[in-house]
C-alpha cells in the first residue's frame, strides 16, 4: 500500500480519520457548575442607620447546620435607581460559622461578628428601593451596571426605607413577594429587615421579613424595638437619689402593651445583674411613655421595689430592656444579650465597663450623667426624643429630667408653684415635692448666715400651719449665692428647689429671697424630754424650745465639731448595773436615749475658731463647763445631720453644778 509523506499507510489514515470523526461526534460533559448549599438564605440585611451608616451589614444563614463554604458564591447589590448593579463581593473562600451565619460589612468596628469586611467603610447598602441578591457565580460577572438578572439567583431581598414599590427589582423575587419597608417599625435607622421566625419563609420570599434590632450573627430575636426603647435614665439625683426613673418610649404609638418585658439592672462591680422588674400587665401612656422610678417620680407607672430611693446605682452600671420575665434574672446574672431589646451603659464621671459595653451595638459609647457638669440635676435622655435606636446610645445628652414626657433637650424654665412648707415636707421621712421648684413663705427661726450652714432655717406662720402631727412647718433654706440679709423673726417669701439632701429636707437653687414683713407668730415647739420617739422629722426645720432644766453629759466632739449632749439627768451605762443583755439594761438604754439630744454650735466646720460656750459666748480657758453642769431655756431649731441635733439660736442658761476642786481630795495614808 503507499505511504504518505510521514510513513503513515494509506489505510492507517482513513481508519485515524474515521476515529476521530467519531469522537468529534461524542458530546463532552462540562464540568460541574458550584451547587447552592441547600437552605442558605440570607437572612437579615440592615441598609439604613443614623448619620454615616456604618454598620451596614448582609447576613447568610444556613438553617443552622454550620461551617458551610460559600466558594463559588456572590453577594450582588441592585440599583434601583435603574435597576442594575453598583458593587459585587465574591465570597469565596469564606464559610458559615459554627452556628450558621455569615456576615458581609462595611466596617468591622461597628458590626458584630463581621465575617468579610468591604469597602466602603459607610454607606454601603443603598437605602432603597433597592435589592441585595446571592448569587452562584463570581462577582467579576456583575461590573457595575449589570442588569437584573435571575441567572444562578440563590435568593434576594427588595427593601426601602418608606419608599414606592420597584418592578424592575421585584423581579427577584417569587411572585407575589412584597417589597420589604426597613421603616416599618417606626424607624428604619434603628431597626433591620429580618426574617421572623429565625431563617423563615424560605429563598425568594419576603413575606416573613420584619422590623427588629439588628443581630448580626445571631439568631433574629425578632423583638421590634418599636415596642418601646430606653428612653431616659436618671440614676443620680440630689440627697438620698429619691427621685431615679427609667423611661420607656414607644414612638408615640401610645397604650403599648409591655407584657412580656422586663427591665434588669446590671452592676458594673461585677457585670451582674442586681434588680429586675416584670412589666407584665404594664404599658405606655396614650402619648407612649412608660416610668418606672421611685413614688414621688412625676408620671410614675411601676414603682421600685425594694425601698423608696437609692435603687438605681450611680455607674459605671447598666439599664436593659429584655423580652423574658424577671425571674430569668436573680441577683448576679452575668451581661448577657439574649432576647435583648435595648440597653444603656452608664456613670457619673467613671471609667468605661467593657464588660457592660457588649450590651450595645460595637462602637457605641458609655453615657455620663455628669457629662454637662452637674449629674445630681440632669438625667442621661435621647435627644432628640426617642432618636438613635435601640442598644445605640450615641444621641444620649445630659439635660433636665423629663419622666413619662418628651426630651426637650434644653434648659427647661418651669415656673415654681405656691406651696406651704408642711406639704413640701410632708407626712414621711423625706421631701414630698422633690426636685419641684417651689414658692414658700414662713417666719425665720434661725438664722446662720454668716456661718458655713450657709443658710436659714423657715417655719409656718400659725395661722397656716396644719393639723398634721406628722408633718412638720419647718424647713432649711440653703442660700448658696443669694445675698439677702434676713433677720429672726422676718416674714420671708423663698423660691427655690425642694429636695432632700443626706436627710435633711430643704430649699436649695435658690432664685428669689425676699424679705416680706416682720411680727408674725411661729411658736416654737415645747421640746420635753424623755420624749416618746427620737424620731424628729415632724419638727424638722422648726424652732424648739427646752423648758427644764439640762445636764452637760458628754462632750467627746466639742473640741472638734462644737458639740455636747445634754440630758435630763447624769446617765448611767446600762450594764454597769444590769445585767448585759437584759430587759432592765434595754430598757434603760430606750429611756437614755429617749432623755437626750445633741445640742450643736451652728456650724459644721470642724476644729472650728470660734469654740461655743453653751451660752452662747466664746469657750476659754476662763470661760469653760465640765460635765454635769446645768442649762435652763435652751433654744434653736431642729436639724437633722449626723442626727437630730439642735443648733442654738441664742445662749442657754448656764449654772457650773460641778465646778472643778482647787486640790484633789486626800486620799490617807
Amino acid at each position: 500500500p503507499g505511504k504518505l509523506e510521514d510513513g503513515v499507510t494509506r489505510s492507517r489514515f482513513r481508519l485515524l480519520l474515521v476515529l476521530s470523526v467519531l469522537f468529534a461526534m461524542v458530546p463532552v460533559t462540562a464540568a460541574p457548575a458550584v451547587a447552592a448549599p441547600a437552605g442558605l438564605i440570607i437572612n437579615e440585611v440592615d441598609a439604613d442607620q443614623a448619620s454615616t451608616d456604618s454598620a451596614e451589614f448582609v447576613e447568610l444563614y444556613d438553617g443552622g447546620v454550620g461551617n458551610t463554604d460559600l466558594s463559588g458564591l456572590s453577594i450582588v447589590l441592585f440599583n434601583g435607581s435603574d435597576d442594575a448593579s453598583y458593587l459585587a463581593f465574591d465570597l469565596d473562600g469564606q464559610s458559615t460559622s459554627a452556628t450558621g451565619y455569615f456576615v458581609l460589612c462595611g466596617d468591622a468596628a461597628n458590626t458584630a461578628n463581621c465575617d468579610l469586611d468591604v469597602s466602603p467603610n459607610t454607606n454601603l447598602i443603598q437605602n432603597g428601593a433597592d435589592a441585595v441578591a446571592l448569587f452562584v457565580g463570581d462577582a467579576v460577572n456583575f461590573p457595575n451596571d449589570t442588569p437584573v438578572t435571575t441567572t444562578d439567583l440563590i435568593d434576594a431581598i427588595v427593601y426601602d426605607t418608606s419608599d414606592s414599590d420597584d418592578v424592575g427589582l421585584l423581579v427577584l423575587l417569587n411572585a407575589g413577594q412584597p417589597q420589604v419597608n426597613e421603616g416599618g417599625g417606626g424607624d428604619a435607622t434603628a431597626d433591620s429587615n429580618q426574617r421572623c421566625a429565625n431563617g423563615t419563609g424560605g429563598a425568594r420570599n419576603t413575606d416573613t421579613y420584619t422590623q427588629a434590632a439588628p443581630t448580626p450573627g445571631a439568631d433574629n430575636v425578632c423583638a421590634a424595638p418599636s415596642i418601646a426603647l430606653i428612653n431616659e435614665v436618671d440614676a443620680d439625683t440630689p440627697g438620698n437619689d429619691a427621685a431615679e426613673f427609667v423611661e420607656l418610649y414607644d414612638g408615640g404609638v401610645g397604650n403599648t402593651d409591655l407584657s412580656g418585658l422586663s427591665i434588669v439592672f446590671y452592676n458594673g462591680s461585677d457585670d451582674a445583674s442586681y434588680l429586675a422588674f416584670d412589666l407584665d400587665g404594664q404599658s405606655t401612656s396614650a402619648s407612649g411613655y412608660f416610668v418606672l422610678g421611685n413614688p414621688g417620680v412625676p408620671n410614675v407607672d411601676l414603682t421600685f421595689s425594694p425601698g423608696g430611693f437609692g435603687a438605681l446605682q450611680n455607674g459605671a452600671d447598666a439599664v436593659a430592656l429584655i423580652v423574658g420575665d424577671a425571674v430569668n434574672f436573680p441577683n448576679d446574672t452575668p451581661v448577657t444579650t439574649t432576647d435583648l431589646i435595648d440597653a444603656i451603659v452608664y456613670d457619673t464621671n467613671d471609667s468605661d465597663d467593657a464588660g457592660l459595653l457588649a450590651l450595645l451595638n460595637a462602637g457605641q459609647p458609655q453615657v455620663n450623667e455628669g457629662g454637662a457638669g452637674n449629674s445630681a440635676a440632669d438625667s442621661n435622655q435621647r435627644c432628640a426624643n426617642g432618636t438613635g435606636g435601640a442598644r445605640n446610645t450615641s444621641t444620649y445628652a445630659q439635660w433636665a429630667p423629663t419622666p413619662g414626657a418628651e426630651n426637650v433637650c434644653q434648659i427647661v424654665v418651669v415656673d415654681p408653684v405656691e406651696k406651704f412648707i408642711h406639704e413640701v415636707q410632708g407626712a414621711g421621712n423625706s421631701v414630698a415635692l422633690p426636685d419641684v421648684a417651689v414658692i414658700v413663705e414662713g417666719v425665720v427661726v434661725g438664722d446662720f448666715q454668716d456661718t458655713d450652714l450657709n443658710g436659714f432655717f423657715l417655719q409656718e406662720e400659725d395661722g397656716q400651719a396644719d393639723s398634721d402631727p406628722a408633718t412638720s412647718e419647718g424647713i432649711y433654706v440653703f442660700q448658696g449665692g443669694s445675698n439677702v440679709v434676713v433677720n429672726l423673726g422676718d416674714t420671708v417669701k423663698v423660691t427655690g428647689t425642694a429636695v432632700e439632701f443626706f436627710d435633711v429636707t430643704e430649699i436649695t437653687n435658690v432664685t428669689a429671697v425676699e424679705v416680706t414683713g416682720s411680727g408674725a407668730v411661729a411658736t416654737p415647739v415645747q421640746l420635753i424630754f424623755p420624749v416618746a420617739d427620737t424620731n424628729f422629722e415632724n419638727i424638722e426645720g422648726m424652732g424648739v424650745e427646752v423648758p427644764q432644766t439640762m445636764t452637760i453629759v458628754e462632750y467627746f466632739n466639742f473640741d472638734r465639731f462644737g458639740e455636747i449632749a445634754i440630758a435630763t439627768d447624769r446617765q448611767i451605762q446600762p450594764t454597769a448595773i444590769y445585767e448585759p443583755g437584759s430587759v432592765e439594761a434595754a430598757n434603760l438604754a430606750d429611756l437614755n436615749a429617749r432623755s437626750r439630744i445633741t445640742l450643736d454650735d451652728g456650724q459644721t466646720a470642724s476644729n472650728p475658731d470660734f469654740v461655743r460656750h453653751p451660752d452662747g459666748t466664746a469657750f476659754t480657758l476662763t470661760n469653760r463647763f465640765r460635765g454635769g453642769d446645768l442649762l435652763d431655756n435652751v433654744v434653736g431649731v431642729m436639724h437633722d445631720s449626723f442626727g437630730y441635733r439642735i443648733h442654738p439660736t441664742a445662749g442657754a442658761d448656764y449654772t457650773s453644778a460641778n465646778p472643778r476642786v482647787l486640790a484633789p481630795e486626800s486620799v490617807g495614808g
